[in-house]
């Protein structure tokens, strides 16, 4: 099966459902957000998108 995956959109559509998530997120530097985002870069697919995104309230910036 073929995803139609975009790494942003994917992740901001998460973000707007985990509220734990998203206030995490926004609490961080411009500087962490960036290296967040770059992350991104090595997901493939929504699933893993997913465990990253409810993974972000516990990641060591």
């Amino acid at each position: 099966m073929a995803y139609n995956f975009t790494a942003e959109s994917t992740f901001d559509a998460l973000m707007r459902a985990d509220a734990s998530a998203a206030s995490f997120y926004a609490g961080c530097t411009p500087a962490q957000k960036a290296a967040i985002r770059a992350q991104m870069q090595e997901i493939r697919t929504p699933e893993e998108m997913r465990a990253f995104v409810s993974h972000l309230p516990s990641a060591a910036l």
